[in-house]
């Protein structure tokens, strides 16, 4: 996830060209140059953005995707999706070191990859920058999709906290996992043999939907390799991204078994919201609250230094007042808020929400767009 969608530090989470150089400004086009510094991150360090990078909210709407798709078929589907998303990876990593290589420039993030993969192929180098907004586009409507998600979120266990009166919101997501599975392993479980292993086609599509929001990474994979000691830790069978992405998918397959065993067809959108309201689990709630609230502020940086950059060149170049441009500025924030505010009112349940955004963005970004680059 999801970009998400865990709580992840910004320089770690967001595509190379988001990063802030030494005179504060943040590029809005290209790579890079080779003269920046950049700081080297060791491949444990690495390992730990990515799992913490793709476990968020998305784990605990797992469980309805078990309901969705039947206990079985469900399962199934994790671990695929899961072994794909490897594929897709290191299909990204894979061709940005070639290309990266072939036209020596220093990096590339995931849109730049695109116009480059385009670029190298003669009958479609008109189609660059075409391919380049197109991935981009994706990015902005998958980080729409995850804001809505995190205000709904919110605003579910906001109505429930108030009716009773970056390295600590990672901290409280683990502890809050932690405590939620534990709790899960703990309680008392529906037989499998009276749940069902398979429903219907649309469910199980609406859990590859779930899984694939839960399991969405590839924004992440590329800033995360271009700032690493030794890059090519991140391919290979014992790599990374081999087992970064398996302890993630083990992670939701335990969290949506258990959840659906324990609460069978009762479960949730999220389940957290199937939680009792003792003393332990209501601390959970509370710290789950405050992790999404404010890493909404994060989900929304791609959004604004994507489209922001553009915006600003072009009132520069028409002389507008300093002023007037940072008043812009602000608005544009807030319209993003109204924009993420508008299409949680449109589709207000997460078990609507989440898989719409995995099987349209999602699967983009994780499934098809690595496969056509790497084609390219």
């Amino acid at each position: 996830m999801t970009f998400t969608a865990g709580v992840v530090d910004i320089d770690q989470r967001l595509p190379e060209n988001f990063e802030v150089s030494e005179n504060g400004q943040v590029p809005a086009d290209g790579p890079p140059a080779k003269s920046e510094k950049v700081k080297k991150i060791s491949t444990t360090f690495a390992l730990v953005n990515i799992i913490k990078g793709m476990i968020g909210t998305g784990c605990f709407a797992v469980p309805l995707a078990f309901k969705q798709a039947g206990l079985w078929t469900a399962f199934g589907i994790d671990f695929l999706l899961g072994f794909i998303s490897i594929i897709s990876m290191i299909k990204l990593v894979a061709t940005a070191q070639h290309l990266c290589k072939k036209t020596k420039c220093g990096t590339l993030d995931y849109g730049e990859l695109a116009r480059e993969a385009f670029a190298s192929c003669k009958p479609l180098a008109r189609y660059k920058y075409v391919a380049r907004w197109y991935v981009n586009c994706c990015l902005i409507f998958l980080q729409c999709g995850i804001c809505s998600v995190y205000y709904i979120f919110v605003v579910e266990h906001a109505k429930e906290i108030l009716s009773y009166f970056s390295l600590l919101g990672n901290v409280l997501m683990t502890a809050s996992i932690a405590i939620i599975l534990g709790e899960l392993v703990m309680s008392q479980h529906i037989p499998t043999n009276q749940l069902p292993a398979f429903t219907d086609f649309g469910g199980a599509v609406l859990a590859a939907g779930s899984l694939m929001y839960a399991l969405e990474g590839q924004a992440m994979v590329l800033p995360i390799e271009n700032k690493m000691k030794h890059p090519e830790d991140m391919k290979g069978f014992n790599g990374v991204l081999s087992t970064g992405v398996s302890l993630v998918t083990i992670i939701y397959a335990a969290c949506g078994f258990y959840g659906y065993i324990t609460y069978g067809n009762n479960v949730e959108a999220t389940i957290t919201l199937n939680l009792s309201n003792s003393p332990l689990n209501l601390s959970v709630k509370i710290m789950l609250l405050c992790v999404v609230y404010t890493s909404f502020l994060i989900q929304q940086y791609p959004l604004v230094e994507l489209l922001w950059p553009l915006a600003k060149k072009t009132l520069e170049a028409r002389n507008t007042r300093g002023a007037y441009v940072v008043a812009l500025e602000y608005c544009f924030r807030f319209s993003i808020v109204f924009v993420a505010l508008g299409l949680s009112w449109l589709i207000p349940n997460l078990e609507e929400i989440i898989p719409l955004v995995g099987v349209s963005t999602g699967m983009l970004l994780a499934l098809v767009n690595p496969s056509i680059i790497e084609t390219r």
